[in-house]
């Protein structure tokens, strides 16, 4: 196979890539050959300037992985790494007496692999913002960012979601007009014309915090909602923001196991006796790092043993000291944008699905009936509560109420 794109589709997928070849070296002979990373689209569609948008995205990513082997074997080693676990984790699995699946075995390279860690971040960023500002061996990439992304993502983009800004706002501002960085992009951003832009990212940036929404921003500023996500993806390209989900005092949050043993780099101890933590080597760890100098509450291990169990944050912020109130909400948001602490996700389930179409065929339904019928194609399971009143328009006390109506016919379902 020659260098180049590589476009395949089958059973309504469609796979892209960038087949790179290694350049040749007549002193040392090249563990590989040719390195070529996949985008597995579950579509089957043919938009050119789509299509080039992934090509772009995995040449990048094929180049600086390229780089990287022949500075000093990174690929080879991680590749071999990972080998290494894959053995293990079959050797070890098949002794249990309930083997553990595919997916823990993914769970396992990517906790032990910075290669497989940093290959997920970028394409987790791409799927849902459309760019990725990613390191690959502790080098940042050149921004990735897909062409046509509002037209194939535009739904991970979500009223409820909210900004995490990496900075102070306030020294953005300052210099928003001078910077290099943060300049008009008619290329990546067409719908940008004017300085107006510039005026409402500072509004945004006055006003955003990890628990305004961006319905709520955009009500509060009188900014369209469309605007709003133009902003915030232009905040993310250039690396000073990142999409969360807004954060809500009845939210419940726990410690991510697979995530959390990342801070763990330097003596700090929080795992407690109820959590069944493998033993695994942590290197020290660049996001403890970031932690202790990006975030106002300093005690890392206080902080995560309030989440060794799964809790609500109102519950949490009541043993919280009044004084300390900001350092700790800005602490979690911080954890929460990086994965160290997971939202527990609650979805419903109709159990007895014909009982929906008897309340569709009432003439006069009653005011909770509607509200029903509203959220009905989302009961599911799969559909969370956030995602489910902004999407049927019911507020989340209508939906409590529905479920304290029908307790036979519909369950709350909830998990990580």
């Amino acid at each position: 196979m020659k260098e180049g794109p590589f476009i395949f589709s089958v059973d309504r997928h469609t796979l892209v890539g960038y087949l790179k070849e290694f350049p040749e070296d007549d002193d040392e002979e090249n563990e590989f050959t040719l390195i070529n990373v996949v985008f597995f689209l579950q579509k089957d569609f043919y938009v050119p300037a789509v299509i080039d948008g992934f090509v772009t995205a995995s040449r990048t990513i094929s180049n600086s992985l390229i780089f990287e082997e022949t500075r000093n074997r990174y690929v080879s080693k991680e590749v071999r790494k990972i080998f290494n676990v894959r053995e293990k984790f079959c050797r070890e699995n098949s002794k249990r007496e309930t083997p553990l699946t595919y997916k823990d075995l993914i769970s396992e390279i990517i906790l032990k692999s910075n290669l497989a860690a940093s290959i997920q971040d970028i394409f987790i960023d791409l799927k849902t913002k459309g760019v990725a500002h990613s390191k690959i061996n502790s080098k940042y990439l050149l921004p990735i960012s897909l062409n046509n992304y509002e037209n194939i993502f535009s739904e991970q983009l979500q009223p409820y979601h909210a900004l995490f800004l990496f900075k102070n706002p306030e020294e953005w501002i300052n210099n928003l007009i001078e910077s290099d960085e943060l300049i008009l992009l008619t290329e990546q951003f067409t719908h940008i014309r004017s300085k107006e832009f510039i005026n409402q990212v500072k509004t945004i940036l006055q006003t955003a915090t990890p628990m305004n929404s961006f319905q709520y921003l955009s009500m509060i500023t009188n900014i369209s909602l469309e605007t709003v996500y133009h902003i915030a993806r232009y905040l993310v390209y250039w690396g000073k923001a990142k999409i969360i989900e807004a954060i809500q005092l009845d939210d419940i949050y726990v410690m991510s196991k697979i995530r959390s043993p990342l801070l763990n780099a330097k003596g700090v101890s929080y795992a407690s006796s109820k959590m069944n933590y493998q033993t695994v080597e942590i290197r020290p760890s660049v996001l403890f790092n970031k932690y202790e100098e990006e975030c106002p509450w300093k005690d890392i291990g206080k902080l995560l043993s309030y989440f060794e169990e799964k809790k609500s944050l109102d519950n949490i912020i009541e043993n919280i000291p009044e004084g300390e109130y900001d350092a700790f909400t800005d602490s979690v948001a911080w954890l929460i944008s990086f994965g160290i602490l997971n939202r527990i996700k609650t979805y419903i389930l109709c159990i007895v699905p014909s009982f929906i179409e008897e309340i569709k065929s009432k003439l006069q339904p009653t005011l909770i009936e509607q509200h029903l019928i509203k959220i009905s194609k989302y009961l599911t399971g799969r559909v969370d509560l956030k995602e489910m009143g902004i999407k049927a328009n019911v507020s989340r006390e209508d939906i409590e109420q529905i479920m304290t109506t029908y307790p036979n016919q519909l369950i709350y379902l909830s998990y990580e």
